[in-house]
């Protein structure tokens, strides 16, 4: 699956209607996670929002792919929470021939990056189940 974006400020909080109240409850922890990590780190990092999104991964090893503008000289933070299923979820941004430039440091449910792009680019960003599956949130900040 690719997503396609536009660069500005975009928040998609989606529930699906005829899911379960058990998937519901998911979603809603994982947005309240995301939303949570994103007040903190625009106190600590003076970071502004720039994209939220919420998904699901159907098997462990499943991703999201997601082609995002990013600008040269412009510092982001990614981050990603997943419900308690997802044991780890991993953040990874390609460049576009393919090469691996930036992915989390540390394993768990609540993986973040630091990224500053070499040049001004559309670059793959990919949110991997590595183990587990469910719900997660992501945001995508910059300064």
């Amino acid at each position: 699956m690719m997503r396609h974006w536009i660069a500005g400020f975009i928040l998609v909080l989606a529930i699906t209607t005829n899911a379960e109240a058990k998937d519901n409850k998911a979603v809603l922890e994982v947005t309240r996670c995301a939303t949570d990590i994103s007040s903190l780190l625009k106190k600590e990092m003076n970071v502004r929002l720039v994209k939220m999104d919420r998904d699901f991964l159907q098997a462990e090893g499943s991703f999201v792919n997601y082609r995002v503008p990013f600008l040269q000289q412009t510092s982001y933070v990614l981050a990603a929470c997943g419900e308690p299923s997802i044991k780890a979820l991993d953040i990874k941004i390609y460049d576009a021939t393919g090469n691996l430039v930036a992915k989390n440091e540390k394993s768990g449910n609540r993986p973040m990056v630091k990224f500053q792009p070499p040049s001004t680019s559309v670059f793959i960003l990919k949110i991997l189940a590595s183990q587990g599956m469910g719900n997660y949130a992501f945001i995508l900040m910059s300064q």
